[in-house]
């Protein structure tokens, strides 16, 4: 359901028998009962809603999009910390590719794949929308629209299951992520965060400060903030703050910063495993909804095929001339 609009049926829940034209019928169908019989979930109220739109196709094409879309960021992350100026990822031999020109090189040809397919499906979303634009009842229009949902869908799937397949096999190298959280003034914000716990100053007044440090270290040619540098910088702004080498390295320690913090969606790990079972548990609701749904439509179906086999029955017709 879309989101203010309250509980009601998806569009593809939503049963079209009996709904009539643009005005409704005459003849008093029990649509509910047609409605259980091919196994939706609530009859369509109006043939605008059912018939003539085709906002169903496109929620659910936008959604696969989405979703490729997703696993695209993630590749285009993983290109630039898998090439050698990063190198803080190594992706499975099986999912690259040899260079042609350069035999020491390895394209990560399986982020190309993904990006692609993103760029693929993004079009064909968009096609989907424009055919939207049509008079009413002109369904003829539509035609493709099907067929496009369908491969949509069958592309996003194939892009994510490649996304899953590189994370799994993913090779993290983490002495190069723990050289690279160390160094470039990264711990800079937690530094200004740490002057906001234990010095009592204002964020900005404490961004200001961190700041015009790192500024004069870079200038003097620095890889690290030193508490001179910081007091120096502190008094430009008439303050004092009387740093120890110890407080300034443990405020800058990145494995420090990253288990400290705990605030929802923060990087400590009881935080990410929070993020984790809840991404699960959506994970499962859907699945459990997905069975659901096939599950009341094999029922109907099966139902609905044996029905007609008896109305059909040579012998059930025989015995009635009789």
């Amino acid at each position: 359901p879309r989101a203010g609009w309250g509980p009601r049926p998806p569009w593809s829940a939503s049963c079209p028998a009996g709904v009539g034209g643009v005005a409704g019928g005459r003849v008093p169908l029990d649509r509910d009962r047609l409605c259980r019989a091919l196994g939706f979930a609530a009859p369509g109220p109006h043939t605008r809603d059912v018939m003539w739109a085709v906002d169903g196709l496109a929620d659910a094409a936008l959604a696969a999009t989405q979703a490729a879309t997703t696993a695209d960021r993630l590749a285009e992350d993983l290109e630039i910390f898998t090439s050698p100026g990063f190198g803080y990822v190594e992706l499975d031999a099986s999912l690259c590719r040899a260079s042609v020109l350069l035999p020491q090189k390895r394209n990560p040809y399986a982020l190309a794949v993904i990006r692609s397919g993103a760029n693929t499906l993004i079009g064909r979303t968009t096609g989907l929308l424009v055919n939207q634009r049509t008079p009413s009842a002109r369904t003829d229009n539509w035609l493709r629209s099907y067929g496009e949902l369908a491969a949509v869908v069958e592309l996003a799937q194939q892009l994510v299951s490649l996304a899953a397949r590189v994370v799994d096999t993913l090779r993290v190298r983490r002495a190069a992520l723990f050289e690279a959280a160390g160094s470039h003034f990264t711990g800079a914000a937690d530094l200004a965060e740490w002057l906001v716990l234990h010095h009592r100053l204002d964020y900005r007044t404490a961004y200001r400060l961190v700041g015009r440090a790192v500024a004069a270290a870079v200038e003097a040619g620095q890889d690290a903030l030193q508490p001179a540098g910081l007091e120096q910088a502190a008094q430009t702004l008439g303050l004092t703050l009387d740093l120890t080498d110890q407080e300034v390295a443990a405020a800058m320690d990145p494995a420090g910063n990253a288990l400290g913090r705990h605030a929802l969606g923060g990087s400590a790990p009881d935080q990410v495993r929070a993020v984790a079972e809840r991404l699960a548990s959506r994970l499962e609701a859907g699945e459990g909804w997905r069975r659901a749904v096939r599950e009341r439509t094999g029922r109907a179906e099966e139902e609905l095929v044996r029905r007609a086999t008896t109305l059909s029955s040579p012998h059930r017709w025989s015995t009635r001339a009789r």
